[in-house]
This record gives structure tokens, C-alpha cells and sequence, in this order.
């Protein structure tokens, strides 16, 4: 359920946009403009419980949200894929999602699909292009490449487990906000370049070309590390087939 809709910073005095000159930041060439968005209000998403998906066949394991329906002649994706996790195909080898895993925490068939890359670290620490004293708290963050739209822009999320509900997240969280859950036992906090969108049909049209494996995030994901190895793992856990994808060489000529 989204508990505040997201609205533009107004708890920062400084103007809406904040801009940092940073070199060598991909995908820029040059130097580039880095925009902090950091809305007074965060969006919070909740993932249900992934055993109640109308969408997974009763023999199903439910850590494995496969978009097969229970006619395998029909390729039908999740009819909700908020608060779930994308496993980039192979054969997105090319692209920026190559070995990408990305969380969805905004999907509607009518507005589209909104996610984060979670295992594309760039190297950088936030205090590497923040240098205000209100940044201070943030410095050593770890940035991300959510994705590629708007990839001048840097936002803060939250992460954290309930056992109840499973992965929970706060998005577009301001500085003060960040700051906060750093302090919250149990939270992870992350600065994001980008994100990623699909228009409406997009995604859907994505998942019925195979282009993603579809997964529930399990417990154990926040405890992992974010980084390229995350999507072998992941992809691995979910079957021998699988394993064996995940174990390809990227070049499969040389295997």
C-alpha cells in the first residue's frame, strides 16, 4: 500500500534540485551534473504475502514467481509485480540490465513499472560528491546504478525485513530521512543513480518474450552482497536448469 504519494523536496532548504559536478560517473562521458531528488514525502511499498499471487499455479514454489500460468501454451506475467525481483535473461547480455537484478516497487497495468537496479554498485561513496555539512550522515553510502532513466539523478531508499511481511522499502527518501534510517537496526541504505521504467504494457510485453525471471525476495537478500555476483546466486537457487544459466560463459563459444 503506498502510504504517501511523492511529492517534491521541500525539508532541504536548498533549491528542489540540487546540483554536484562529479567526474568519471557513468554513463556520462564527461564531466556531468549530478540532481539529488529528495522528496519530502518517500514512497512506501509493502510486498504481499508471494503464496496468495493469483498468478502462481498451485504447484508452484512460491520463491519462484515464474510468469508460466498453468496453460504452458500461454505466457502470462504476474498480474502484480510490485515487490518483485527481475532477473535479467542472458540474452540481455548487451544491455545495462546485463546480470542486472531488479526490485519493482511501483506496477500498474495502466501507468507502467518502476524499479531499482540493486546489484550495480559504481564504486563511489555518496561523500564522494556531497560535500555539504547536511550530507555528512550519507558520506559513506554506497551509490548505485538504479538504472537508465534520468541517470543524473541521485535519490536515497531504504531497505529492511519484516517477518511478517516480508521486504520493505522506503524510496525517494530525503536527506534527513536517510539519515534516520541509518540509525533503525536492521536497515539498509542505498544512494541510487537512475532508475528503471516501463510505460504500460512494457514490462508485461518484456516478461512474455522471456526477457526476466520473475522471483520473490526471500530473507536472506539483504544480508547478500549487491553487486554483479548477486543475479548468479539468485538465478542459481532457483533450479539445476537455472544454475546451469547461471553458470554460462558470457560468450557461450567459449564454453
Amino acid at each position: 500500500m503506498r502510504e504517501n504519494n511523492v511529492k517534491e523536496a521541500t525539508s532541504i532548504r536548498q533549491p528542489e534540485w540540487r546540483a554536484i559536478m562529479t567526474q568519471g560517473l557513468r554513463p556520462c562521458k564527461e564531466s556531468c551534473w549530478i540532481k539529488i531528488r529528495t522528496p519530502a514525502n518517500p514512497t512506501i511499498r509493502r510486498t504481499a504475502d508471494p503464496s496468495s499471487d493469483p498468478a502462481l499455479g498451485e504447484n508452484t514454489d512460491p520463491g519462484y514467481c515464474g510468469f508460466v500460468a498453468a496453460d504452458p501454451s500461454k505466457k502470462n506475467p504476474p498480474a502484480v509485480l510490485a515487490g518483485k525481483l527481475l532477473l535479467a535473461d542472458p540474452s540481455l547480455r548487451d544491455s545495462i540490465f546485463d546480470k542486472s537484478v531488479v526490485l519493482i516497487h511501483d506496477h500498474n497495468r495502466e501507468q507502467g513499472a518502476m524499479g531499482l537496479i540493486l546489484n550495480q554498485p559504481t564504486g563511489h561513496r555518496v561523500g564522494e560528491f556531497l560535500k555539504d555539512p547536511q550530507f555528512k550522515p550519507l558520506a559513506k553510502l554506497s551509490v548505485h546504478k538504479g538504472g537508465p532513466v534520468e541517470p543524473h539523478q541521485m535519490t536515497f531508499s531504504s531497505f529492511w525485513w519484516s517477518k511478517k511481511s516480508g521486504l520493505q522499502w522506503a524510496i525517494r527518501l530525503s536527506a534527513e530521512e536517510a539519515a534516520a534510517h541509518i540509525k533503525r537496526p536492521g536497515r539498509i541504505v542505498r544512494a541510487f543513480i537512475g532508475y528503471s521504467g516501463w510505460s504500460a504494457g512494457q514490462l508485461e510485453n518484456e516478461l512474455k518474450q522471456a526477457a526476466w525471471i520473475t522471483i520473490a525476495p526471500q530473507s536472506a537478500l539483504l544480508g547478500q552482497a549487491h553487486d554483479r555476483e548477486l543475479w548468479g546466486h539468485l538465478l542459481g537457487s532457483i533450479s539445476p536448469l537455472h544454475r546451469l544459466m547461471a553458470m554460462a560463459p558470457d560468450d557461450l563459444m567459449l564454453n
